[in-house]
């Protein structure tokens, strides 16, 4: 490499750096409102705007772009999906999810760069997540929340907007720094959230110690006892569990296929857990979409059901289509199991498909996985 482009490499490593540090650690704010759009802009907006002209980041997204394969395979999902929004009458939304999605494409070539020459940033903002996050736990910090504003709560979640997102941003992470560099640091990054109060957090640890583990005598021996407790959990609530399944089918019969619907849910009656009643609403108006109206395979259009489903897999299968869907899922499963499984994990129980904190580090993750050229070059 020539001395003037060790310099360029340097000067580029060192700005991304600094960018993608201050799009994961700063609060996520609204600066100014876009009328009927979920949030508006942020300071994260800006920070891709800048990233995206980026001379290095425009020759990476060029070079993807190129591959005439993927190039035809967006194309066709965008229209594909394009025709669903149409139909819906969900255009709006639609414009507003793929420019989201474009935007954390931009940080997620960011996030490549540096897991390939800076991956250690990553363990510094975990840090600094850390710090916000303790002082959180002890109600020295409020928690900031986009949509509900500034709240004294132990559920802590750094400068992140919810505890969710601090979560999934850890399961995603640990793996990641795992994968990448077997860093003894990604322990430390799955037990910062274990007091946040996120209770779907507990598929990640087992996940990730099934990841660390090598052997695959070790892995199906770790498997066996979760396999176990599960089988143990189905045969032992089974009179609970099935007029509870019997009452969320009738629930999904009876709700009708509108995303109107979704504004007005009151949940599954008699449900002590108010939170569960809500996402058992919210998926039964999806699953009403998919099994009543053409969203199944032309999907609904993407963002078009609105602020959190609390179920990635669910809101993929009822914005994309089931199509799509299989297609991105199975391709998942061919670059790389591991890749796949993170994909489920973080989409099971969050949106995380439409997340601004996990959705650019898996993009990262997947093209360190997948991409075979020098960007440096």
């Amino acid at each position: 490499m020539s001395y003037p482009m060790k310099i360029y490499k340097i000067r580029y490593i060192g700005l991304t750096s600094l960018l993608v540090f201050l799009y994961f650690c700063l609060p996520k704010i609204d600066l100014f409102n876009i009328p009927g759009a979920p949030t508006g802009i942020r300071t994260q907006d800006l920070i891709s705007l800048i990233l995206l002209f980026n001379q290095k980041t425009l020759f990476t997204l060029s070079r993807i772009l190129k591959n005439q394969t993927i190039f035809f395979t967006i194309l066709s999902i965008f229209t594909i999906n394009l025709m669903g929004s149409i139909y819906f009458g969900t255009l709006f939304e639609f414009v507003l999810g793929w420019i989201r999605l474009f935007q954390y494409f931009i940080v997620g070539i960011a996030s490549f760069h540096i897991l390939v020459s800076n991956y250690s940033l990553f363990i510094t903002i975990i840090f600094f997540q850390a710090i916000f996050s303790v002082m959180q736990f002890f109600k020295f910090l409020p928690v900031i929340d986009p949509g509900r504003g500034f709240l004294r709560t132990s559920e802590y979640a750094g400068t992140f907007g919810t505890a969710a997102e601090l979560a999934y941003f850890c399961t995603i992470l640990s793996i990641v720094l795992l994968s990448v560099r077997e860093n003894r640091a990604s322990f430390l990054v799955v037990l910062l959230p274990i007091f946040s109060g996120v209770r779907a957090y507990f598929l990640t640890v087992p996940f990730y110690l099934f990841a660390r583990t090598k052997s695959l005598i070790l892995k199906i021996l770790f498997l066996l006892p979760f396999v176990a407790i599960l089988i143990g959990i189905l045969v032992y609530f089974y009179d609970l569990l099935m007029p509870f399944a019997r009452s969320i089918q009738n629930l999904v019969l009876s709700t009708p296929p509108s995303l109107d619907n979704l504004k007005s849910i009151e949940g599954l009656e008699g449900s002590e857990d108010i939170a569960l009643g809500q996402r058992i609403g919210k998926w039964s108006t999806a699953l009403s979409l998919l099994t009543k109206s053409s969203a199944a395979f032309f999907g609904t259009g993407l963002y078009s059901l609105g602020g959190t489903l609390d179920g990635g897999i669910l809101r993929m299968l009822t914005e994309l289509g089931i199509p799509i869907t299989l297609f991105i899922l199975f391709n998942l499963i061919k670059i790389d199991f591991l890749l796949f499984s993170i994909f489920i994990i973080i989409n099971l129980f969050f949106d995380g498909f439409i997340s601004s904190v996990t959705m650019p580090i898996f993009i990262g993750f997947l093209l360190f996985k997948t991409l075979r050229i020098n960007v440096y070059k």
